[in-house]
């Protein structure tokens, strides 16, 4: 519902402002920080279901298994991460560079 509201503005106004910048940037932390929470949550990711997968392919440990898991996880992290902050950098120039036009 933010994103629909923050695109509306945006349409309304035309261009990226300052303040429509930073709002887009605090909804991309938000929901960064719900990805991680989401990600970290172990009811998302049940290592049952990593110990199955990797069973298929190939018999690994558990020890192994829950290694690779974690990776996975955290490099879906820092992908997000390194995302949203491309991303806010990308708004956060076209909202004050059009601040400094007008």
């Amino acid at each position: 519902m933010i994103q629909i509201g923050l695109f509306v503005v945006k349409m309304i106004k035309g261009h990226w402002n300052k303040e429509l910048a930073v709002s887009q940037v605090i909804y991309n932390v938000l929901v960064c920080i719900l990805v991680i929470v989401m990600l970290k949550d172990s009811l998302l990711f049940n290592t049952a279901f990593f110990t199955n997968l990797f069973h298929i392919f190939k018999p690994f440990s558990e020890q192994t298994v829950l290694m690779w898991s974690n990776k996975i996880i955290y490099g879906i992290i820092g992908i997000n991460i390194i995302l949203v902050v491309m991303e806010s950098v990308k708004v956060l120039s076209k909202g004050l560079r059009r601040r400094n036009l007008v």
